[in-house]
């Protein structure tokens, strides 16, 4: 026990000392080491990642921006630019279209045939019982006012009547006011021959020449009340005229 003391007596005192304090310097330097090269690591990494951070976010704004800037980059943006492409390139023909479609049409008169008809001649007797008057008239038969759009031929039933001109019948037809009828075309003008006696006439589409036999009068009921006679009409573009005026 006395030579322990004398130990720890001897570390304190002369030499002792200075060895102590020596070696109690090193450890301390050594811990400060120790410690310093550890927080300098920590400080690195902490830098290290706060720098690899910084530019991988720069790097990330830079090829955003060159996305905005370039937008071929993107499917999206490529099929944006192509529909609007087809949209202007289409606009302006479906506009065309529906002009073309909605403009008005155009109709020219059928063209008249020309059977070479210089002159034309009464269809019967020149004697005339009733002319042709857009005016209203009383008409005996039918007991009410009407206006008479023919010129009325006196002959007696079953006379002959001839065609004014050269031309070709269109029609054939039986009608409950005005009997049997022949319409012809003479080109110039439509001649229709009323109250014919049936099965002596001119067929359907027949051509015929100026002073042809048509057929020969019949019954004429709209008018029996009169005297016997010949009902004739001339139509020009479907309207009635006189055809006296036509004719001569």
């Amino acid at each position: 026990m006395k030579d322990k003391r004398k130990l720890f007596s001897s570390l304190y005192t002369g030499k002792g000392f200075y060895i102590t304090s020596a070696v109690c310097l090193s450890l301390i330097a050594i811990a400060i080491g120790v410690i310093y090269k550890a927080s300098t690591n920590l400080i690195s990494e902490i830098a290290y990642d706060t720098d690899t951070s910084i530019s991988f976010a720069t790097e990330q704004a830079k090829a955003d921006k060159r996305d905005e800037a370039d937008p071929r980059l993107t499917e999206t943006t490529a099929e944006k630019e192509t529909t609007v492409n087809q949209t202007t390139t289409t606009a302006p023909t479906t506009a065309k279209a529906q002009k073309e479609t909605t403009a008005p049409v155009t109709t020219t008169k059928p063209t008249k045939t020309d059977y070479g008809n210089t002159s034309y001649i009464l269809p019967c007797e020149d004697e005339i019982l009733k002319d042709y008057s857009p005016t209203p008239s009383y008409d005996e038969t039918m007991n009410d006012w009407r206006a008479h759009k023919a010129v009325d031929f006196i002959c007696e039933k079953g006379t002959p009547v001839y065609a004014v001109g050269n031309g070709r019948v269109t029609k054939v037809y039986a009608d409950s006011s005005y009997g049997y009828c022949i319409e012809i075309d003479f080109g110039d003008f439509t001649g229709r021959y009323c109250g014919m006696e049936q099965g002596t006439t001119v067929k359907f589409d027949a051509v015929i020449k100026r002073g042809d036999t048509v057929g020969k009068t019949g019954d004429l009921p709209c008018e029996s009340s009169q005297e016997p006679h010949f009902h004739f009409e001339i139509l020009k573009d479907g309207k009635n005229v006189d055809p006296i005026k036509e004719i001569r």
